[in-house]
This record gives structure tokens, C-alpha cells and sequence, in this order.
């Protein structure tokens, strides 16, 4: 059975529901009600209640019959009719009920199933409200849920997740993660953390009867693999967050007049970028936005690289400085050279192995056959601001980079990702400390120190460890009946 996680502050005392600031907490034995579904016309419609005077406020309008005595304790359904103040005809509904301890909110929670008209919907809840419910917080369900130990941060942050899926792909990992995916081992690597601080200090206890309780080559190897595992969990984290929402870099680099700006208005549709015929016209970079899909690129281009000034207010020495700057965070360099000119493609300069690298050859308009062919031999895709020639091969080109960049199926939720891919890189820089310590001999108070460190990050990724302001920022997030 999974073990309860009963969420602390960091203070040690129970957290409280989150609240925004110069704002009163939200009082967690208010029942609240909200509508479930997505609001809109439909079939059908769930409104949802939970706290303490659930089902005596939907028995005032429902007339399902209460389940038997002996079936109180397992959640229940029952067919009925909604007598609605603002409707004259009664309304054929559906009551679900789920009683304190057994149900998702820890709580008395109660489902009113009905036809999905805003009209109906809107009618009942007022109702509900007029009767002493409070409409629900964002994420106060989950949060709910959470609080009661139903649940850690990981599986809540999932529900987030599953609701915002706009793919099979993050619906699946949002189902992974539900179902224990990062929590699971998260609890075993704490579960790890807590036995061998154990056996540390049980050695502390009797230091001064010279005896030695504590296996130094077990801590090292159990040390090992946490990191080990701290460090595939931590991947998984960024390349997540890298795959849901931010950015991916590519840096457009060429000599002067290499057509960079023009190729980079032609991508983003818009004159982003001055253009000249007149070499260096680029002195600082320009940074824009480009869609492909679902992906974001962040497109960069930059001053052309070529001879400058060495006087140390040049502008030729600044915008090399700027440029250097921003190709160190490439992920992606599109080098451009000019098809035309000389005829043929300019010399491909040496990237590092691990650099991905798209050559562009630009102002192919301008090109004879022969450069032109030479282009597609060497594998450069050959493109034409001025016509369009090659621009939806090198978009094709950049989005099949960020999805072969981010491949694999993800395990994480974006939400969980962002938040704690710090806290799991925290806990293994902790672990990496206290293998440094034990290679030292160092002091056996010192390594349950690191090792109490790498335990306080992990607490707070599953909630073990939480601040209402962590808590208001993840639930925040959350759609009003979640």
C-alpha cells in the first residue's frame, strides 16, 4: 500500500489551501460546488460538490433516494429529479456519492449528473450557493485531494496535465505519470535516503562507545546509483520541458552579406530585419519567433563574421562579441552562404561533432544551374527570399530537428518538469557531495547532512516538503472543477 504523504511547510506546520496575496486562506471544510465539464451546450453536464454539507445541499434539490445503510461507505448512483427554483418543470438527473474517507476529496463529495443546458447549469449552482456552498477555487478539488493524502504533487500536477493534453503523446504521459511514473521512484529513492541517514546516525548515537555501525562501501554503492537515478530522472525533466514549452534556439551565422537578414524575414513573414545590399548592415542580433506546428523556435540572426576592427570601442568588435555571445547557446546554426557572386558555394567552416548544422545556400534566384546543382549534391538546401524557392524545405528541415531533438515519448507533464527539475538536480549535486565526503573521510555528520539535503529537494517535488506559495502556484493552474 502506498504510504500517505501528509504535506508539511516548511516551518512544520499543515499547509493550508493557497490564496493570492493580501487574501484570506480559503476555509477547507467549506463545501464548494463547480461545474465539472467544460462549460458549453451539451449532453450532459457534471456539477460537483465536496465538504461537509455536500449531500444535505444537493438533497434539497435531488430526490434520488439515499443508499442503504449498509452501502453508505461505497460510493453509490441514483436516479432523480431536480426541483429548480427558476425552472417550473422538474429535471431528470443523475446523483453520484462518495462519502468521507472513500472518495477523491477525503471528503462527502456528490455529483449531480444532468443535461448539459447553461441555463440548467447555471441555475443549479446559484442554487447550491444560495443554500451555503462556495463556488470552488482553481485546482481546490485536487488541492483537496491532495491535503487528504490521497495523492502527491506528482500525480495532482498529472490531472493538470491529462486536462490540457492536446495530443495522444502527452495524454499517454500524463496517464504515466498518474499512475505513479515519477512519483514512484522519487518515494523509493527517499525511502533509500531515509535508511541510510538512519544507519548513519545510529553510528552518531554510539560514537563514544567506539562503534563503528555504518558500512561505508554499502553507503558508497547505494550513493552511486541515487545519483545514477537522479540523473535519468533529471534528463527526462529537461528534455520535457525543452519538448512542452520553451523555445528551441537556432542562430542564423554567414559572412557579410550572406542573405541572413533577408532569410530571416522570409521565415518569420515579416520585415523583422533591415536589409541592404551593403555588407555589415546586421550590427547587433534580432531574435524572433517561429512557429512550426506546435514547436516554437526561437530564430536568431546575428552580425556576419568576417575581418573587424581590433580597437576596443569598434563596432565591428561589438557586434562580434554579441555575436559569439548568442552562437554559444545555438542548438541549431543555420550557416548561410550566397549561391551567387562567385558561382559556387562558399567553404563550409568545421562545427563541433555534436553540433546539429543546417547549410542554407541563399539568393539561389541569383545562381546559375551549376551552383545551383552543386547545392543539392552537397546537401544544402537552397533557398530564394525574394521567391520563396526552398523556404518550406528549410522549415520542414528545422521542424523535423526539433522533433528528432526532443525524441522518445515523454514521462513528464510540463508542469512537473518545470517545477522540479531544480529540486531533483539540487538532490543530486547533494548526493555528489556526500560521495565527495565519504571519499574524504569525511565525518559521518557531514554526509547525513548532504544526505538530509537531498531528502528536502525530493520532499518537495512530491509534496513531503511544500509551501503555501508553492501550493498557490501549482493550483493556480488548474481549471475552475478540477
Amino acid at each position: 500500500m502506498r504510504k500517505r504523504l501528509y504535506p508539511r511547510n516548511v516551518e512544520g506546520a499543515p499547509c493550508a489551501l493557497p490564496c493570492g496575496a493580501g487574501q484570506s486562506p480559503p476555509d477547507i471544510q467549506d463545501t464548494i460546488v463547480a461545474l465539472a465539464t467544460p462549460r458549453g451546450g451539451a449532453a450532459r453536464a457534471v456539477v460537483r460538490l465536496s465538504g461537509p454539507r455536500a449531500w444535505e445541499i444537493a438533497a434539497r434539490f435531488c430526490d434520488a433516494e439515499p443508499p442503504a445503510r449498509a452501502a453508505q461507505l461505497r460510493p453509490s448512483a441514483a436516479d432523480g429529479m431536480l426541483a429548480l427554483p427558476a425552472f417550473p418543470s422538474r429535471i431528470a438527473c443523475t446523483l453520484l456519492r462518495a462519502q468521507s474517507p472513500r472518495s477523491f476529496t477525503g471528503q462527502d463529495l456528490v455529483e449531480l449528473h444532468t443535461i448539459g443546458c447553461l441555463p440548467v447549469v447555471d441555475a443549479l449552482i446559484s442554487a447550491c450557493v444560495t443554500d451555503g456552498a462556495r463556488l470552488a477555487m482553481p485546482g481546490e478539488f485536487t488541492m483537496r485531494a491532495f491535503l487528504a493524502g490521497k495523492m502527491d504533487l506528482t500525480r495532482a500536477e498529472a490531472i493538470a496535465g491529462l486536462v490540457d493534453a492536446t495530443s495522444p503523446r502527452l495524454a499517454a504521459a500524463a496517464l504515466r505519470q498518474m499512475a505513479g511514473g515519477i512519483a514512484r521512484p522519487i518515494e523509493h529513492l527517499r525511502e533509500r535516503f531515509l535508511d541510510l541517514l538512519a544507519e548513519l546516525e545510529a553510528g552518531l548515537d554510539f560514537a563514544e562507545e567506539d562503534l563503528d555501525l555504518s558500512n561505508r562501501a554499502e553507503i558508497r554503492g547505494a550513493l552511486l546509483g541515487a545519483r545514477t537515478e537522479l540523473g535519468e530522472l533529471g534528463d527526462q525533466m529537461r528534455e520535457r520541458t525543452a519538448a512542452a514549452g520553451e523555445s528551441r534556439r537556432a542562430v542564423l551565422l554567414g559572412a557579410p552579406n550572406a542573405g541572413k537578414s533577408s532569410l530571416f524575414n522570409a521565415l518569420l513573414e515579416r520585415d523583422a530585419a533591415l536589409v541592404s545590399r551593403r555588407a555589415g548592415t546586421t550590427r547587433d542580433y534580432l531574435v524572433g519567433e517561429l512557429r512550426l506546428g506546435t514547436a516554437r523556435v526561437e530564430l536568431v540572426d546575428t552580425a556576419g563574421i568576417g575581418p573587424s576592427s581590433m580597437a576596443v570601442e569598434s563596432i565591428e568588435r561589438k557586434a562580434a562579441v554579441a555575436r559569439e555571445g548568442v552562437s554559444a547557446s545555438a542548438e541549431l546554426v543555420l550557416w548561410c552562404s550566397a549561391a551567387a557572386g562567385t558561382g559556387a558555394l562558399e567553404s563550409r567552416p568545421a562545427f563541433p561533432a555534436d553540433q546539429p548544422v543546417l547549410f542554407v545556400a541563399t539568393k539561389c534566384d541569383l545562381a546559375n544551374s551549376a551552383a545551383r546543382a552543386a547545392a543539392v549534391e552537397d546537401a544544402v538546401i537552397a533557398t530564394s527570399a525574394r521567391t520563396g524557392q526552398g523556404l518550406l524545405e528549410l522549415r520542414e528541415a528545422i521542424a523535423r530537428w526539433t522533433a528528432s531533438s526532443g525524441a522518445g515519448e515523454p514521462t513528464v507533464v510540463a508542469g512537473t518538469a518545470a517545477r522540479c527539475r531544480h529540486a531533483v538536480e539540487q538532490a543530486r549535486v547533494a548526493t555528489e557531495r556526500a560521495l565527495d565526503a565519504l571519499d574524504g573521510a569525511a565525518s559521518d555528520e557531514l554526509i547525513a547532512l548532504e544526505l538530509r539535503l537531498a531528502l528536502d529537494e525530493l520532499g518537495q517535488v512530491v509534496g513531503a516538503v511544500c509551501t503555501n506559495d508553492l501550493l498557490d502556484r501549482i493550483f493556480s493552474r488548474f481549471c475552475i472543477g478540477k
